[in-house]
């Protein structure tokens, strides 16, 4: 068996989006690595093992502090590792209801903005759940042809779109008027 003469160097590019990390590995030897070289334990009791070179992803379950161990090892057998800590965010929900009288009515448009830009969109019926949204301030804009809905009853006029601070699951419910 070959050994090396110096240690392998671990080293990755990574990179967070919502709960999913990615890491390409960047590890250099002096000479060529073994199959499965690289081991990462992403900290949440779930580990993977590929070769040099490898770009790979993980996603986490939960929002938390997650400490994760890359470890690389030579055709010889030494290893390096290096360690980091990542810290994924809390993400919240918008569930917007409306009148049980649209269960099944597939034209209803919904709009999710944030500062202008627009996060989410399609097409729903009663229920609508705009997932794993960053804390901020929200714009929901529904519609559907020949209706006029209404996000907050208490104001007068039409209240559509409805903006809404996300923290911990906010419920909005739509009234409509055909």
């Amino acid at each position: 068996m070959h050994k090396d003469t110096a240690p392998p160097t671990a080293s990755f590019t990574n990179s967070l989006d919502n709960y999913t990390i990615s890491l390409t590995d960047t590890s250099t030897n002096e000479t060529a690595f073994p199959s499965n070289a690289v081991t990462v334990n992403w900290g949440d009791g779930k580990s993977t093992r590929v070769n040099a070179g490898a770009t790979l992803s993980h996603t986490y379950a939960n929002a938390g502090k997650y400490k994760i161990s890359f470890t690389v090892k030579g055709a010889g057998g030494r290893m390096s590792s290096k360690k980091i800590t990542v810290t994924v965010p809390q993400r919240f929900s918008i569930i917007v209801n409306l009148d049980p009288a649209f269960s099944d009515d597939k034209a209803v448009k919904f709009i999710l903005k944030n500062n202008g830009v627009t996060k989410a969109k399609g097409r729903g019926t009663a229920s609508k759940t705009f997932s794993r949204l960053k804390p901020g301030t929200y714009q929901i804009q529904i519609s559907k042809s020949g209706y006029t809905f209404d996000g907050d009853a208490v104001t007068e006029g039409d209240q559509n779109p409805v903006t809404v601070t996300v923290g911990p699951d906010q419920t909005v419910i739509f009234t409509h008027r055909p």
